[in-house]
């Protein structure tokens, strides 16, 4: 396996690794938070202006901000690889600032993920991954892409429980505290003492809770799913694109969909994954897994027969 590891790194030799600058970083939070304020915006006053469609639109909204602050967390994510901008204190800041944003620890994070790295599988040191084994190691009949997206959402009550926010990280900078204590004032404020309690309830509070740790779920599982172990730590990681290009866009808005070439090349630029996947094409091995989900059911011998929709093989 690290033969092809080889050979597959030099097919991305000529991919423009560079990361981003300082003031490219920061655009994209802003433009990440600004989208997500805009769009409960947005919905709010539909639905005032639309009285049948008002959960209609409210929902839409709560489904939308999950999104986008899971794309925050990818980019939490990206800053322990020291992928998310060029410098690596700028990078430490960036993720010291977003794991404030999502009331965890970007320090206990980091640790974390490099286990899950280095002993991917594995469920006593895989660090990343221990609380969510019990979603990972299921029996294949979870295989269909439908299932596995309820099961996912039918766990979040669960997960939410298990859920233990940071509200003073005792390694993180006092800035990045402050701005835990801050966030958490202005919603307590805004739940308690404001007459516009619901809204703040309904487009902070309930994304946390609902889209954002479902997302998080679905993403593990559409990762790793049935794949922790595989003898092999290549094989243990997968591809799950959609071929409609915004659903891509909506569910992984980091381009964390190419999970199998993050594994692989942990060191890469999110933003190059797509043109570095169309040169790792060009190799058999990696050419021979299946990237795409697939939503198409068989029938075998008069009865339903699901279909492996990650990894595009029948059971």
């Amino acid at each position: 396996m690290n033969s092809i590891r080889s050979e597959l790194s030099e097919l991305i030799v000529g991919v423009y690794r560079s990361r981003d600058s300082i003031p490219a970083g920061l655009f994209s939070i802003f433009k990440t938070l600004f989208t997500a304020f805009a769009g409960s915006a947005g919905a709010e006053f539909l639905a005032t202006n639309s009285p049948d469609f008002t959960w209609t639109f409210r929902c839409a909204a709560i489904f939308w901000t999950g999104t986008r602050m899971r794309a925050l967390g990818n980019m939490m994510h990206e800053c322990s690889h020291g992928t998310f901008v060029g410098n690596a204190s700028a990078n430490s800041l960036f993720g010291h600032f977003l794991a404030a944003l999502d009331l965890s620890s970007f320090n206990d994070y980091a640790r974390q993920h490099t286990t899950h790295h280095a002993y991917l599988g594995d469920p006593e040191r895989d660090l990343d991954l221990r609380e969510r084994f019990f979603l990972l190691n299921r029996n294949r009949k979870w295989v269909s892409i439908a299932p596995l997206f309820l099961l996912a959402a039918s766990i979040v009550p669960l997960w939410i429980m298990m859920l233990r926010p940071v509200f003073w990280a005792n390694k993180a900078p006092r800035w990045s505290n402050y701005i835990r204590v801050g966030i958490l004032s202005a919603v307590t404020l805004g739940l308690v003492f404001s007459p516009s309690r619901a809204t703040t309830f309904i487009y902070v509070v309930l994304p946390y809770l609902t889209t954002y740790q479902w997302m998080r779920l679905i993403s593990d599982a559409c990762d790793h799913i049935f794949l922790t172990t595989h003898s092999e730590m290549l094989e243990r990681s997968r591809n799950h694109l959609f071929k409609i290009e915004w659903l891509n866009r909506l569910l992984f808005p980091r381009n964390d969909g190419y999970h199998l070439l993050h594994h692989l090349f942990p060191s890469l630029p999110t933003r190059v994954f797509p043109s570095a996947h169309k040169q790792l094409l060009t190799h058999p091995w990696y050419r021979e897994r299946n990237h795409y989900m697939k939503f198409n059911i068989s029938r075998s011998k008069g009865q339903l027969r699901e279909i492996d929709l990650i990894q595009g093989q029948s059971k």
